[in-house]
Order: C-alpha cells, then structure tokens, then sequence
C-alpha cells in the first residue's frame, strides 16, 4: 500500500494539473494585436488604455486646491455579446444563450458595483433617455472567441479544478461623443472554473455551459474590479473664470 501513495499522489496532481488555466490565445478579435497591453498584461487579464485616458483615471486629485470644476461621467452601454467558438454547443441554443446573458449581465452588475454614481449602464440607449444628457457614451462590445471544454467526468469524481471547463473573453471600450468613434480600451480575460462538484452530488458540473458561466463571471470580475485604476468613470475640468462685465450707464 506505502508503494501506491507516491503513485495515486502523482495521478492526483496530473488531474489537478489539467484543470490549470491555459495561456490567453490570440484569436484576432483584437484588431491592434496582442502586444502592448499598458494597464494590465497577465496570465490571465490583458488590458490597453488609450494614454491620454489613463492619466485621467483620477483626475481629481490633478486640480488645484479651490478650482471650480465640471465633471463628465460616462454611461456604459453593454452591448450583445457575440459568439465566436463554432463548434461548441452549436446544437444547444438555449445553453449558448445562456453563456451570452451571463457575460452581458455581469458586466453591467458589476460596472455598476465598482462605478459610484453618477457612472451610469444601459444595455442600450433611449432618444429620450434624459439621465443621461451630457454623459460620456461608451459601448462595451464583448464576445466568447476561445473555449476549452475540459473534461466533464473529472469535474463530477474529482473536482478540485481537475478538468476543469474554460472561457476566454475579449472586448473593447469604444468612446461616442462627436466625430468618429474611437476605441480607448481593449482587453483580454481567460478564466477556468469546474463549477462546485459537491463530492458528487451536484451533477450541472457534467454540463459545458454550466461551467463556463462560472468561469465568465470570475474574469469578468476580476477585471472590472481594477478597471477604476486605469480607466475614469468621472472626468473633471476646471472651469475658467471669466471676467464679470458690469452694466455701463450713461
């Protein structure tokens, strides 16, 4: 028996091993490469901020003491998230659909949790949506581009990250205030996860989707928990002060 255990030790850290995060992929979803990331450039998060946007990620703290100033928040629209990975769940709508609210939702949960107001989300703009009138525009366009399926059966009898299901999210940040649309973040999020086998009990963790809901929702909070340090929700402008012109009588 004392000879097995260095073996069964060996054949759980290979099971464990195979549930480990593989390595971003490039996919060409990001039309400006995969270099440079300024912000953020991790295993597992890559983040690109426009320069001129970074430096504002707190600008108020840049003022003077005593300035008047104005503020320009942003609202960040969350648009449909697209699906990038033929081949998987390609019979299965509903789960596909499923993976697609659950990126959408939780960056909108999310944007707002670490976004004090004023920062505002929509999932899409209103004519007359006056809340919003003088915000900063900013669509969040997001897609699934890589998946690793894992292996269903090791989640359910092993668990503890063996086999574990991956997804891989990119998006892009594109600022709408006049003139051309113009990107001002980028960013890459890869996450495993085998969903919460229970010892067995919990048989979901046998399902793709199921998994790669949970996966979606630690990279999308891991990212959005940092986005604040590099990317402001509020801008500030001092006001210049205009000389006060008194009436003339004659």
């Amino acid at each position: 028996m004392r000879q097995l255990l260095p073996l069964l030790q060996i054949s759980l850290l290979l099971l464990l091993v195979s549930g480990c995060s593989m390595s971003i992929r490039e996919t060409g979803f990001l039309a400006d490469g995969y270099t440079d990331f300024n912000a953020i450039n991790e295993d597992k998060i890559q983040l690109r901020v426009d320069p001129t946007l970074a430096q504002m990620a707190d600008s108020r703290p840049l003022l003077a003491a005593g300035d008047r100033v104005t503020s320009s928040p942003a609202v960040f629209v969350i648009s449909q998230p697209r699906w990038n990975v033929p081949g998987y769940l390609d019979d299965d709508e509903e789960a596909r659909e499923d993976v697609l609210f659950t990126v959408r939702e939780r960056f909108y949960r999310y944007l707002l949790r670490v976004y004090p107001h004023p920062v505002r989300a929509r999932y899409a703009l209103r004519a007359d949506d006056f809340n919003i009138d003088g915000y900063r525009i900013l669509t969040l366009e997001t897609a699934v581009t890589d998946i690793h399926p894992g292996s269903p059966w090791l989640r359910y009898l092993v668990g503890y990250g063996a086999g574990s299901a991956e997804i891989q999210i990119e998006g892009r940040i594109i600022e709408h205030n006049g003139g051309d649309p113009r990107v001002v973040a980028e960013f890459v999020l890869r996450e495993w996860h085998s969903g919460y086998a229970q010892s067995g009990m919990n048989t979901q963790v046998l399902r793709l989707d199921y998994c790669l809901r949970y996966a979606a929702e630690e990279a999308i909070a891991r990212l959005t928990s940092r986005l604040p340090e590099f990317f402001p929700g509020v801008i500030y402008h001092p006001i210049e002060d205009t000389p006060i012109r008194m009436a003339h009588w004659e």
